[in-house]
């Protein structure tokens, strides 16, 4: 017995070893209160909260989160269940959050799981939950596997335009193909999402076989960057309006937005806040120069992102600010923003400040 507990011991990490002669938990899980977990929980997307995994403390904290919210033990994570899914879900986290993350406001754990599942084509092995069952095919569809359509069409899954669109979105020329000659509808999300991706095969085949388009394609090619499908688009006769404008400068596409100026498509006062808010200052410069408007908003966004010359240039060339320019810097904890701010004469309410700063825990700074 003595000898078995010793290989026992002795089998153990010197991790694990130091782990358990503290108790099992670090110092910071053992004083956390169970109101900062349930913090920590809300605030992840249902991709991160495989965290519940990281100690016992964690998983029991994640037992009461659930529990509280009414939510399934099983988080989308344990459901990868091969190479494809895991891929699919490694792929796209590479970006930040999972795009369907992005595209859905709300995403349940059993969602999640289908969705990566379907993408990965893995349709045989899983639950379908949380879905319209037309999406089963789209989300195949996104992935690009025909053969595994195949077998859903043949099991009776229905399809609809969302294959088309997720087909498009994924760059899948030869799906689409197939979808549309085998009589699946299509409509303009289908152009859109093939310009969100900057699919311009994709996009000259449905154009050519008379799938609608709207100035929404013209916005998402604006907004990925993607000047080719933006020209073929605008050169066939799509048309577009602020958006794409709008989209360029957020995305930070300085040549994707003059090419747009060039050839007359407008823009407004959103136009200069999106370039502000992601600190694109020759985006902002440009349109500036070219006479798109500015106002207090434009100095604000660039100061809440902690954007210095962004700020400095908006201001020098005479874009008003207000107040709120110091409320945004303290919020952000961007002390050079707000000492710049209040030596340029800026006005500022310090009590407001001071509760900005507090609230997000940026006092620190200051």
């Amino acid at each position: 017995m003595d000898a078995g507990r010793n290989t026992s011991t002795l089998s153990r990490s010197p991790v694990r070893r130091k782990l358990e002669s503290m108790g099992g938990n670090s110092f910071i899980e053992r004083t956390l209160p169970s109101e900062v977990f349930m913090l920590i929980f809300e605030g992840l997307s249902p991709s991160y909260r495989f965290v519940s995994a990281t100690s016992r403390t964690f998983n029991e904290e994640y037992e009461n989160y659930i529990r509280r919210r009414g939510r399934s033990r099983k988080t989308f994570v344990y459901g990868i269940t091969s190479a494809q899914q895991l891929d699919t879900f490694m792929s796209e986290k590479k970006a930040g959050d999972l795009k369907i993350e992005g595209e859905h406001s709300f995403i349940l754990d059993a969602q999640m799981r289908s969705y990566v599942a379907a993408r990965a084509g893995v349709i045989n092995i899983f639950q379908w939950s949380g879905w319209r069952n037309e999406m089963r095919c789209a989300f195949t569809a996104r992935g690009g596997h025909l053969r595994q359509l195949k077998e859903l069409l043949v099991d009776g899954y229905d399809w609809n335009a969302d294959t088309c669109s997720q087909a498009a979105r994924g760059g899948h020329l030869d799906f689409l193909r197939y979808a549309h000659e085998n009589g699946c509808d299509w409509n303009f999300k289908t152009c859109r999402e093939a310009a969100k991706g900057g699919h311009l095969e994709v996009l000259k085949y449905a154009h050519e076989n008379e799938c609608p388009w709207d100035p929404s394609t013209c916005a998402e090619a604006a907004r990925g960057g993607h000047l080719k499908v933006l020209k073929y688009a605008r050169e066939n006769g799509c048309r577009w309006n602020r958006a794409t404008c709008n989209a360029a400068a957020e995305g930070g596409h300085l040549e994707v937005l003059m090419y747009a100026h060039i050839n007359g498509c407008k823009w407004d006062l959103t136009t200069s806040m999106v370039a502000a808010r992601g600190g694109h200052l020759e985006v902002l410069k440009y349109a500036r120069k070219h006479g798109c408007e500015w106002g207090a908003r434009t100095c604000a966004l660039a100061a809440k992102g902690g954007y210095l010359e962004v700020l400095k240039y908006a201001h020098e060339n005479g874009c008003k600010w207000r107040s709120d320019i110091c409320e945004a810097a303290a919020q952000g904890g961007h002390f050079m923003i707000l000492k710049y701010a209040y030596e340029n004469g800026c006005c500022w309410d310090l009590r407001t400040c001071v509760c900005k700063c507090s609230k997000q825990g940026a006092l620190g700074h200051f």
